[in-house]
């Protein structure tokens, strides 16, 4: 799906559907949006004419076809954007020791939210309070054992 300007989902991508959503200034996925297991969703926000530059941004979701039987960590911060809290659902394939880091678009450490933790196998909702962070794009990195992953988050101040 392309937009000249913005586009707004509620919507969900049903499992083995591939879906872009690429749009000049906002996209925004409202509640009840969701990327069924087994789907691949990506959201690019950029000039659609004349293609990625350097301010587009991309988002991108795949979900495997059986997430519980994956061994994959696999993490989701909400709401993004947000003001002063967002969470972290996170789900771990083993127990194991997590870090969490956040960090400036520059790699610098913001924050160090956890440093090896132990912590058991399965579901796990982590509300993180960044109210004293300026407004900005900051990257959540989560490490569990020998796995990484790395969310784009960005806080907004309006």
């Amino acid at each position: 799906y392309k937009a000249s300007q913005t586009i707004t989902s509620s919507g969900t991508v049903a499992s083995g559907d591939t879906v872009l959503y690429k749009a000049v200034q906002t996209i925004t996925l409202q509640p009840g949006f969701t990327a069924e297991a087994g789907s691949s969703f990506r959201a690019r926000t950029d000039d659609c004419r004349t293609g990625p530059g350097p301010s587009a941004t991309d988002l991108r979701a795949d979900t495997p076809s059986d997430p519980e039987s994956s061994g994959a960590l696999r993490s989701t911060a909400f709401p993004n954007p947000f003001r002063d809290v967002f969470t972290l659902e996170l789900h771990l394939p083993d127990e194991a020791p997590v870090s969490l880091t956040l960090h400036s678009l520059d790699g610098r450490t913001v924050r160090q939210l956890l440093r090896s933790e132990s912590m058991s196998a399965g579901p796990h909702r982590l509300t993180i309070d960044a109210s004293r962070l300026p407004g900005g794009v900051y990257v959540l990195q989560t490490e569990a054992g020998t796995q990484t992953l790395t969310h784009k988050v960005v806080k907004i101040t309006q």
